[in-house]
């Protein structure tokens, strides 16, 4: 195969992509309302999939019933195609405007938790794996001063600090836990009455994790459970802290404020990433939660409103 060719055949690959994806998002929200918010990702239902293979430099599109495609795993397939193809770059360059904008209206909604208490929640009770990595990311809004505010906690049976993120204040802001381990204050706030983006990597080989406010790694450490690995099959709770999966909530310990945003993988996310999904909020789509799926799991007086980031 000529050089030629395979350049042509990826700035053709290049195009259809791009329409494709719109017309993707179309059938997804015309032609898809009976499909429970519950299907996994990389699931495909019977009457069709959307899939993209590099191996032979093709797109191939069937009925778009599979809702949980992510955008991020399009855009990824396409820059391994534009590495040798100048072209192909500036062709993806001017897409990436188009892709945040189409994943804005897939996730674009906030939830506002408006009081102190331990009524007001969103809990999502099946569909964590077990992970030996993990990234978390998800964007607040707080001016709360007396809480030790909860934006995210993850619990198993016998386990109730699996995974959590704690205490927004100044100080000492986000205490990171695995497994009832805590990193530490990190010295990082997130509650100026801003919208500021916060994202959690972690992983288990050295057990090496960062914290990062706003696209910046804003704290970091080694040795935080290495080894372990998260349990599967837990209960994973906006806005409160649990002691107990999926219950016993301090007040203290509540979310006062807005949240959106709300992504998690199974898998530690290159810096850049994180930095490209602070400059636009409802950006990142999760692949094992994303946040259109918290929409469905709402307690107590927890608002869905407009988004203001």
């Amino acid at each position: 195969m000529t050089q030629s060719y395979q350049q042509t055949s990826a700035l053709s690959v290049a195009m259809f992509a791009a329409k494709s994806i719109r017309f993707y998002l179309l059938l997804i929200f015309v032609a898809s309302p009976d499909i429970s918010s519950s299907t996994r990702v990389n699931k495909t239902v019977s009457d069709g999939k959307v899939f993209i293979t590099g191996d032979h430099n093709e797109v191939v599109l069937s009925s778009a019933r599979e809702t949980k495609l992510e955008l991020a795993e399009i855009k990824n397939k396409l820059k391994l195609l534009s590495e040798s193809n100048e072209d192909l770059s500036n062709l993806l360059h001017a897409m990436n405007l188009t892709l945040t904008d189409l994943e804005k209206q897939v996730a674009g909604y906030t939830l506002q938790f408006p009081q102190k208490g331990t009524t007001d929640y969103v809990i999502i009770t099946r569909g964590m794996p077990n992970l030996s990595a993990v990234t978390v990311c998800l964007w607040i809004k707080t001016a709360d001063t007396g809480n030790e505010g909860t934006p995210l906690s993850y619990a198993v049976s016998g386990g109730s600090n699996e995974l959590l993120l704690v205490d927004y204040r100044q100080p000492p802001m986000v205490v990171v836990f695995i497994n009832n381990h805590r990193s530490g204050a990190t010295s990082v706030s997130a509650n100026d009455g801003k919208w500021h983006h916060i994202c959690l990597t972690w992983e288990n080989t050295a057990g090496s994790w960062k914290l990062f406010r706003d696209g910046s790694v804003a704290a970091s450490g080694k040795s935080l459970q290495r080894g372990y690995v998260i349990r599967a099959n837990g209960s994973l709770v906006l806005g409160q802290e649990q002691d107990s999966k999926g219950g016993s909530f301090d007040a203290n310990q509540s979310f006062i404020g807005e949240m959106t945003g709300v992504n998690i993988w199974d898998h530690v996310l290159k810096d850049q990433e994180t930095a490209r999904m602070s400059k636009s909020c409802l950006t990142g789509m999760g692949n094992v939660f994303q946040w259109r799926e918290f929409k469905a799991h709402i307690k107590g007086s927890v608002k869905i409103i407009k988004p203001s980031c």
